[in-house]
């Protein structure tokens, strides 16, 4: 597992969130993006480690 220590929610909290962005900052949703997994009650932390990724990713 990508995320150890993190239940299933956190790890969907965290796609849907980096979805998001992903939509946020390409006016697109990703390409092979199945289905999302949005949570009302994600967490500050759970958005950060979206951010982090999404950042690593546009290098």
């Amino acid at each position: 597992m990508a995320f150890p220590g993190l239940i299933k929610s956190s790890v969907e909290a965290i796609e849907g969130e980096l979805v998001y962005y992903i939509r946020e900052k390409t006016g697109k949703w990703p390409k092979y993006q199945m289905e999302i997994h949005f949570h009302s009650d994600v967490t500050e932390g759970e958005s950060q480690i979206a951010r982090s990724i999404l950042s690593q990713c546009i290098k």
